[in-house]
């Protein structure tokens, strides 16, 4: 006799949006690294409360079971979609990121980084690393309107050719202050020893005392 197989059980994006905020709400508790047997005890009574909450606010029913595998679900696809988002960062070198999910996905995914900051972020590593892209979108905008008015103004050459003098006489109250250049002084070169008036002989000569190994 065949075994029935197990009714799938689906979530809307309602249905996700919800579970997620019913977590942010026992976070503390869910999230918990703790694994003692209170600990568990804790957790398993928090999932009911988030199960009967859940309930009174949907047509289909869930248990605690499958709320908790589901959210464990969304916590793997989170990852995963953050990981990606640190290589493509990597890839572009801090440029625009293609995203192909839903924006309520990444919501409920920006949701879910805020319940596990250190777990779903990672540890970035320090500045100076190779590693290292700080980037973040807004950044990446500035980093192009920057690069935008730079190159629009190396198309006017006034702002090349324009002597130094004719700018700063336009700012008033600024002391404007010349100084002469550093440049270094040149060292006089050691002149080459003449070896041609020394002899053999002058090998044995006694060192001076200041080249005398001290015993």
């Amino acid at each position: 006799m065949s075994v029935p197989r197990a009714k799938r059980v689906i979530f809307s994006d309602n249905d996700m949006n919800m579970l997620v905020d019913l977590v942010y709400k026992y976070k503390h508790i869910i999230e918990c690294k703790k694994t003692d047997a209170l600990t568990w005890k804790d957790k398993d009574a928090t999932w009911i409360k988030i199960s009967d909450a859940f309930n009174a606010s949907v047509m289909e029913k869930k248990t605690p079971e499958q709320l908790r595998t589901k959210y464990d679900n969304l916590k793997k696809d989170a990852r995963r979609y953050f990981a990606k988002q640190r290589q493509d960062i990597y890839r572009t070198g801090g440029g625009v990121i293609e995203n192909v999910i839903r924006d309520i996905l990444k919501h409920i995914f920006e949701k879910i980084r805020a319940i596990t900051t250190l777990s779903m972020k990672g540890i970035e590593p320090p500045v100076g690393d190779s590693d290292f892209c700080s980037l973040s979108t807004s950044e990446t905008s500035n980093f192009e309107e920057t690069s935008k008015s730079v190159a629009e103004a190396g198309d006017d050459d006034q702002h090349f050719t324009q002597p130094l003098d004719d700018k700063m006489q336009d700012v008033e109250g600024i002391e404007v202050v010349y100084v002469e250049p550093c440049v270094e002084e040149s060292v006089a070169s050691t002149p080459a020893n003449d070896w041609s008036t020394y002899t053999p002989t002058m090998l044995r000569t006694k060192k001076h005392k200041l080249l005398r190994e001290k015993r």
